[in-house]
């Protein structure tokens, strides 16, 4: 009998396939990378997911959140995910959470993961979220794409991918991340530009740095995509600052929680 995982094990060493099988995922954001990255992981063969968003479906969200539907609007997020993935595979295993983060249940839920995907717009659960997977030793990656429309009608497009995976790797405030949304809002405020392109293009590479990881082969802490001229790069020698309240010689976070 045919399963859909069968193309992967075509390519995808026993001992990696074994890693993907028994992986605990938490996804933080359910938003265009999130969603991406959650289709990718399922595809990959994962079968065991915490899913972390507070909102429903609105008609603004389907450019970029494949499967989802008109007739879903109004639903939420993590429950239309969780029966698209149950469409692929019935025994896929996924807690749902209509929380904002951090929670109680997304405390736990990294605790016990084996990694943890953000795919967040805001600074303060993307900080949350460092602290947390530093406290547990979880390997943390981090995702965001911008895109910044032009006056002549062009566009800049671009996205990074972090990843830290263990509490020996430098953070995302040494790393120099951008804590913000990482969008062009424009004059006055307004919706965010947004493209499942580039979501995808993050998506994938996020997925990608994940399963180099498991495969013990080296990664990169920081890379960049710039969408104009279809490249990656990589920003080398990052080091930690000893000062850093998140991964320095004496994190705020930490004395709080031994305290």
């Amino acid at each position: 009998m045919q399963d859909y995982r069968d193309r992967n094990r075509l390519w995808q060493p026993s001992h990696l396939q074994y890693k993907i099988d028994n992986a605990h995922v938490v996804l933080g954001g359910m938003g265009g990378i999130g969603w991406s990255i959650g289709s990718a992981l399922i595809g990959l063969g994962v079968r065991n997911f915490s899913v972390f968003d507070p909102d429903v479906l609105e008609t603004v969200n389907i450019n970029r959140l494949w499967g989802c539907h008109r007739h879903q609007l109004g639903q939420p997020k993590v429950e239309i995910f969780a029966a698209l993935a149950h469409e692929v595979d019935p025994a896929i295993n996924i807690a749902r959470f209509r929380q904002t983060i951090p929670s109680d249940e997304f405390v736990q839920a990294i605790a016990k993961a084996d990694v943890v995907f953000g795919g967040y717009d805001l600074p303060e659960p993307r900080l949350a979220t460092q602290v947390l997977a530093l406290k547990h030793n979880t390997v943390y990656i981090d995702t965001g794409t911008a895109i910044q429309p032009h006056r002549e009608g062009s566009f800049s497009g671009f996205g990074q991918v972090f990843l830290s995976s263990s509490p020996a790797d430098v953070c995302i405030v040494c790393a120099g991340l951008r804590m913000d949304d990482m969008g062009y809002r424009g004059e006055g405020g307004g919706p965010l530009p947004s493209s499942g392109v580039i979501n995808g293009v993050l998506a994938n590479l996020a997925v990608s740095t994940w399963m180099k990881s498991l495969m013990g082969e080296p990664t990169e802490s920081l890379i960049r995509f710039d969408w104009n001229s279809a490249t990656l790069s990589t920003v080398p020698a990052l080091h930690k600052r000893n000062e850093c309240p998140i991964c320095g010689a004496d994190p705020a976070w930490k004395r709080s929680w031994e305290g």
